[in-house]
């Protein structure tokens, strides 16, 4: 114990601590050094800005962060929605008015059909077009296009059921094997349909009559703000 108290074992401790301080400092970097690492390691954003400050490739594209608007020529590229919405609605809703008005009672049944063909494009075309209408005279126009689609399809589907109830009754009548009562039966209510389709008729005409009196072009085609 004696031995730990001499001058050579204090300079011995001296020489030891110098050293292990010489080799930690030549194998760690240094704090400053280890700070930005770390930093640059653990910030991706502080990584980030160093990227942002080395010189990039020629050949690379670079993103466009200018925030001022575009020139005029560029800007004049983009399509204007409300008169594009306008100018169909107005060609559509002339195609509607002008077939509804050549229907009569004794039209045929595939004129009203593609009339009504016609009235369900213009309605499409007003629902992707509502959000630059005004509200109101979009909700009045809508509701009448509607009740005439009604009137539309109840007329539609009248016919196809008595277009069908005669051809099996003439299926029945060629086969020979119908009895004679079903066969009156059927004619009967072919009949009641015949009547029933020719009332439609008149109210369709009255129908459009009333939708083409409020200058239902006109107001479609104004529509749009």
């Amino acid at each position: 114990m004696r031995s730990l108290r001499t001058k050579r074992f204090a300079r011995l401790m001296e020489e030891w601590s110098a050293e292990l301080t010489r080799i930690e400092d030549a194998g760690m970097p240094s704090e400053a050094g280890a700070g930005k690492a770390d930093g640059a390691a653990g910030d991706p954003a502080a990584a980030g800005s160093e990227s942002a400050d080395a010189p990039t490739d020629p050949e690379w594209p670079v993103a466009k962060t200018d925030s001022r608007p575009e020139p005029e020529s560029e800007a004049a590229e983009v399509p204007d929605v409300a008169r594009f919405a306008r100018k169909r609605l107005a060609a559509t809703a002339k195609r509607v008015t002008r077939r509804a008005a050549a229907i009569t009672p004794e039209s045929p049944a595939d004129d009203v059909h593609d009339l009504r063909k016609r009235c369900k494009e213009l309605r499409y075309l007003l629902e992707f077009a509502q959000p630059l209408c005004r509200q109101g005279e979009y909700s009045a126009v809508l509701k009448r296009l509607k009740r005439l689609q009604d009137i539309l399809g109840a007329f539609q589907d009248g016919e196809v059921q008595s277009l069908d109830l005669r051809e099996r009754a003439a299926e029945m009548s060629e086969s020979g094997r119908a009895p004679v009562g079903t066969l009156l039966a059927m004619g009967e209510l072919a009949g009641t349909f015949a009547v029933d389709q020719q009332r439609a008729r008149h109210e369709l005409t009255e129908a459009l009559r009333r939708f083409l009196g409020e200058d239902m072009r006109k107001r479609i085609t104004s529509l749009v703000k």
